[in-house]
């Protein structure tokens, strides 16, 4: 199939991705940015189908990220521990989050199937958590342990004027775990579904100045983009960062797209929901052939259901952004509907930037378009080609592996 033509207006788009092991706060009284958790943990075991439902309970949140020594820095998110529990103490969850390339990555917790009441060091009780297989005889305490995985927290790194807060109070947030929550009692292993679960509200943040992204992850950031480069949309070219396209959860914070520098590879995706096609349903199958190896993807919806730029006057080549910028929120419905991966980073292009003549991001003629670049920002494959046929897996990684086999 070919993908539709777009003229010289056509443009772009981007992502990235952020930042031990640390005993979980108690589970106190929420503090003055509260976080409370919505929905329900599910799973089925041998003993029939488990539902922890959390809703409504307050989330303790203990949280760190790297201070940026000025105004325009960058930081990642250092350390996040959570915890909540119901009423009564049951069915306890701490979370542990350690910074990773593709943001805070979950790397321990427990999840109480029975916990023990203690007095002056001494067992007093035991709550239960109902629905927990083999807790109804229980006698002592049962705890599962957090398997580390995959499994990361979509909370992507502060931005310029917050990095640098000493104490940033993040509110507004909807933190959510990507994949399965995979616990284990000796022989006992349970999968548990996170999408229904999610934590709302606010939290704050301390901010550390050693505070270490990731030991021996990539260092991402626009210092580590090639700062003699010639910048264009052509292969051999670093790719443009002039425009500042706007993140979709926080459509009053624009975004550089030189944070993506620093990754083994970059992918940046030019979306146009006009052109309707399932491309970014294949974003985690293409990423999950190079384990081990960061890719920063970013996704920039240059244009919603309505195309915006007419040529004018007529045959001149040049075009004017005269219909609708994509919204915010469209731009996250785009996101559910196409189950894009939560640390991809979604961008709009509010301000109508990247339908302007000079403006583009990649050479291609051809919709969606995307670009595929080296750690500093040189641009190696662009896609589709000059047959405009629509770029499928094969495509993607192949052109990824050409990134990461470039010189």
């Amino acid at each position: 199939m070919r993908t539709p033509t777009r003229s010289s207006w056509a443009l772009w788009l981007a992502l990235c991705a952020g930042c031990g092991s640390e005993a979980p706060p108690a589970a106190t009284a929420p503090t003055e940015t509260k976080l409370v958790a919505k929905g329900s943990l599910t799973t089925t075991a041998a003993t029939g189908p488990i539902a922890l439902d959390y809703t409504g309970l307050p989330v303790t949140i203990a949280a760190s990220h790297r201070l940026a020594s000025d105004a325009k820095g960058y930081g990642c998110f250092t350390k996040v521990t959570m915890v909540v529990e119901k009423k009564d103490g049951s069915c306890r969850l701490e979370l542990v989050f350690s910074p990773s390339t593709s943001g805070p990555k979950l790397t321990s917790g427990k999840l109480y199937a029975v916990k023990a009441q203690m007095s002056d060091g001494q067992v007093v009780g035991l709550v239960k958590c109902g629905g927990m297989p083999d807790v109804d005889k229980a006698t002592k305490e049962r705890v599962f342990e957090v398997i580390k995985g995959s499994a990361t927290l979509n909370l992507p790194p502060l931005g310029p004027g917050k990095a640098n807060q000493k104490v940033h109070k993040a509110t507004g947030q909807k933190l959510q775990l990507s994949g399965n929550l995979d616990v284990k009692n000796l022989g006992t292993k349970l999968s548990f579904a996170t999408t229904g679960l999610t934590f709302e509200g606010g939290f704050e943040s301390i901010g550390d100045p050693t505070g270490d992204c990731g030991g021996g992850a990539p260092k991402t950031g626009a210092s580590q983009c090639d700062k003699s480069g010639k910048p264009g949309e052509n292969p051999g070219e670093t790719f443009r960062r002039e425009t500042r396209p706007f993140r979709c959860e926080a459509e009053t914070e624009d975004y550089d797209l030189g944070e993506l520098c620093g990754n083994d590879a970059i992918w940046i995706i030019d979306w146009r929901n006009w052109a309707k096609t399932d491309l970014l349903k294949s974003i985690d199958g293409v990423r999950g052939t190079f384990k081990g190896k960061s890719i920063g993807v970013a996704v920039v919806v240059v244009e919603g259901d309505t195309k915006i730029p007419v040529e004018d006057p007529p045959g001149s080549g040049q075009f004017k952004p005269l219909g609708p910028a994509p919204a915010a929120t469209e731009c996250q419905a785009i996101a559910t509907e196409n189950k894009v991966p939560q640390d991809v980073i979604m961008l709009f292009d509010k301000e109508k930037q990247l339908t302007y003549t000079g403006k583009k991001l990649t050479s291609s003629k051809y919709i969606p378009a995307m670009l595929f670049a080296k750690p500093d920002g040189t641009i190696v494959k662009i896609l589709p080609e000059a047959d405009g046929k629509a770029p499928g897996l094969s495509d993607m990684t192949g052109a990824i592996q050409a990134v990461l086999d470039a010189p």
